[in-house]
C-alpha cells in the first residue's frame, strides 16, 4: 500500500453508514424507559446536592438572566467544547458551519471556569456558559435561547468517558425537546467516570447518550467500531476524517511584526542548517534532543539547535536544561535573556522559553522535531520535514494525528537518541533530500484535509435543519 492510499483511508470511509433511509429525519427523542429512569436519576442527584449543601437552580437563573440581557434569541447554535483544544480543534468546520446557518446567536458551552477569555478573543459575540454538571443546568438557557442545532466538540463521545463533564440530563432536556445534536471529529480517551454518581450515571445513560445523537462523526474506523458496540446506530455514525487537518495550511510568512523579527530575520539572512525542536516537555526528553545534536555538530558544526521546552515559567526546571547544555559543553542562550537581537555567533542551543512564538520559529526552521503527545501538523504547513520520538500516550489528544502521520510516512520516527542524531542529519546533509520528504509531506496533509466539508455535508443530509425548532427560524 502506497502512502496515498494509506492516507486516503479515513476519507474514502466517510461514507460508511451514510444509509439513504436515516437522512433528513426528525430529531430523536428519549423513550418512555428512558424518561422513568431519569425521574429515578434526578431524585438520586438532588439528595446528593443537598448532602452536599449546594443550590443550582438559582444560580442557573441569575446567569440566564444576564444572558438575555447580552441579547440572546431563539435559533442560536449551541457548541460544547470542553477547552480551548477542542474549540481550536474543531475551529475549521465552525467557520463553515456558521456561514452557512447564521445563527443570530452562537452559545459556548464549557464545563470548565477558565477559559471565557480565550473563548471570547475567538469569537467576541459568542455567549460562554459555564456548566454546573447538574442534569437541569440547560433548562433556564433552553428557554432564553432555544437552540436550533447543537454541536459537541470531539468529547464526550461516550458518557464520562473524557475529561470533561458533560451531564447526560443536558442531552436528555435538549432530545426531549426535539432539538438535533451531533458530534463532531469525535475520538474516545477511555476514562472512568471520577465519583459514584457519575459511575451510576454512566450504567443508567451510558446506552441512552450515543442512541440519542442524532448523527456522530468520528476520526477513524476504531472508534466508530467502539461506539456502535457501545449502542450507536450505525447508520448515524460515520468517519470524516480529522478536522485539526484543516487547521494548517501552508501560508506566506513573514518577519515582519513578529515579537522576535530581528532575530528570526537573522535566521533567515544566514546560511546556518537550523533544528527547531518544539513542545519538549519531559527532561528526559529535553536530554536526548540535546544528545541527538551531538550527531549534528559533530559532522555540521555550523549548525545550530533551538529548542522550546514547555513549561518556560518553571524555573527549576529551565535552570535544569540550562545545566543538560553547560554538561554537553554547548554555547547555550536563552530568548528571554537574549531579547530581540540577531542570534549571536558561535550559539549552538537557543532556548526558546517564550510562549506564543514557536510557530514562527518553525517557519523558519531547515528540519523540525516536535515532542510527544503535541502538534505535528504546525511544521507540516510550512513543508518542514518533521521527526519526533515514539511512545506517544494513546488516549492523549493529539495521538490520532500521530499515528496517521506515522503511518503515512509524512513523519519520521524515532526510538533513541542516536537514532534521532543519525536521522537528523541525513536529513541535513541534502537539500534535496529535504525539498522530496517536503513535498510528500505536503502531498499527505493534502489527502487528509477536507474533514470540515465532510462533516457539514453530512449533517446537512442527516438533520433537517430547516425545521423550527423552539421558534426558530428556518434557514
Amino acid at each position: 500500500m502506497t502512502r496515498s492510499d494509506q492516507a486516503r483511508l479515513p476519507i474514502e470511509s466517510a461514507n460508511q453508514g451514510a444509509d439513504d433511509a436515516a437522512l433528513r429525519v426528525p430529531p430523536r427523542t428519549p423513550t418512555f424507559a428512558t424518561r422513568i429512569k431519569m425521574t429515578l436519576f434526578r431524585a438520586l442527584e438532588r439528595a446528593s446536592e443537598l448532602r452536599a449543601g449546594l443550590r443550582h437552580d438559582s444560580a442557573s437563573g441569575s446567569r440566564v438572566g444576564s444572558a438575555v440581557g447580552t441579547g440572546l434569541a431563539p435559533g442560536a447554535l449551541w457548541v460544547f467544547v470542553s477547552t480551548i483544544g477542542e474549540l481550536n480543534a474543531i475551529e475549521p468546520f465552525l467557520t463553515l458551519l456558521l456561514a452557512d446557518l447564521r445563527p443570530e446567536t452562537l452559545v459556548l458551552l464549557t464545563d470548565r471556569k477558565i477559559y471565557r477569555e480565550s473563548f471570547l478573543a475567538k469569537y467576541p459575540r459568542a455567549f460562554v456558559y459555564e456548566l454546573d454538571g447538574t442534569s437541569r443546568d440547560l433548562v433556564q438557557l433552553m428557554h432564553a435561547a432555544p437552540p436550533r442545532l447543537v454541536v459537541l466538540g470531539e468529547i464526550p463521545c461516550l458518557l464520562f468517558d473524557a475529561p470533561c463533564r458533560l451531564s447526560f440530563g443536558a442531552i436528555y432536556e435538549l432530545k426531549r425537546r426535539g432539538v438535533p445534536v451531533c458530534l463532531v471529529n469525535g475520538w474516545l480517551y477511555g476514562q472512568e467516570p471520577s465519583s459514584n454518581l457519575d459511575r451510576i450515571e454512566k450504567t443508567l445513560f451510558g446506552r441512552d447518550y450515543v442512541s440519542l445523537l442524532d448523527l456522530i462523526t468520528v476520526q477513524n474506523e476504531e472508534v466508530r467500531r467502539t461506539l456502535v458496540q457501545y449502542g450507536a446506530d450505525p447508520a448515524r455514525v460515520i468517519v470524516t476524517g480529522n478536522i485539526k487537518f484543516d487547521a494548517m495550511t501552508p501560508e506566506h510568512w513573514t518577519a515582519h511584526g513578529k515579537r522576535s523579527e530581528h532575530l528570526l530575520r537573522s535566521i533567515v539572512r544566514g546560511s546556518r542548517l537550523c533544528i527547531v525542536a518544539g513542545s519538549v516537555t519531559d527532561l528526559a526528553d529535553q536530554r536526548d534532543v540535546l544528545k541527538a545534536f551531538k550527531h549534528v555538530s559533530a559532522r555540521l558544526p555550523s549548525a545550530f539547535l533551538i529548542l522550546a521546552p514547555r513549561h518556560p515559567e518553571q524555573k527549576d526546571r529551565m535552570a535544569t536544561l540550562k545545566q543538560y547544555c553547560v554538561d554537553a559543553g554547548y554555547a547555550v542562550a536563552f530568548r528571554t535573556r537574549l531579547g530581540d537581537v540577531a542570534l549571536p555567533d558561535g550559539t549552538q542551543v537557543l532556548i526558546l522559553d517564550t510562549i506564543g512564538e514557536l510557530r514562527d520559529y518553525y517557519s523558519v526552521a531547515t528540519i523540525a522535531h516536535v515532542g510527544r503527545n503535541h502538534n505535528l501538523v504546525e511544521p507540516l504547513a510550512y513543508g518542514k520535514p518533521v521527526t519526533t520520538m515514539g511512545f506517544w500516550e494513546p488516549h492523549h489528544p493529539a495521538y490520532p494525528v500521530y499515528r496517521l502521520l506515522v503511518e503515512t510516512g509524512a513523519v519520521a520516527e524515532l526510538n533513541s537518541a542516536d537514532q534521532l542524531g543519525a536521522e537528523w542529519l541525513r536529513m541535513l546533509s541534502s537539500r534535496g533530500l529535504r525539498a522530496t520528504i517536503g513535498q510528500e509531506s505536503q502531498a499527505v496533509l493534502k489527502e487528509l484535509a477536507g474533514a470540515s466539508a465532510r462533516n457539514l455535508a453530512l449533517l446537512r443530509r442527516h438533520l433537517d435543519l430547516r425545521r423550527d425548532v423552539g421558534g426558530s427560524p428556518g434557514l
